[in-house]
């Protein structure tokens, strides 16, 4: 079965907002805020990276392994994924002003 353009495309939507993330967060605690996450408080910036570039990874390969058993449910999780990590992206934004 083909694949739709849209499941790619919410790939590198996610990548994307994983990297807005990022640099958000680092913008918004360079503001005073701080990060909620313990994992990425300590504010070491290779941390951070690399649990953003392990997000996306292992996202997207579970997404697609959900892809093989439902198709439609692949969708939606990167649909719910994006429209989650929008809103925490717009929130450090807010904080970072």
């Amino acid at each position: 079965v083909t694949r739709p353009r849209t499941l790619p495309a919410l790939y590198v939507s996610f990548a994307g907002l994983q990297i807005l993330d990022a640099r958000t967060t680092a913008g918004a605690i360079g503001r005073g805020a701080h990060e909620s996450n313990p994992v990425l408080g300590h504010g070491n910036q290779a941390a951070v990276w690399a649990v953003k570039a392990a997000t996306t990874a292992s996202t997207i390969y579970f997404v697609e392994r959900l892809w093989k058993q439902n198709r439609v449910a692949a969708v939606v999780v990167m649909v719910g994924v994006n429209s989650g990590y929008a809103a925490i992206a717009a929130h450090n934004a807010r904080l970072a002003r």
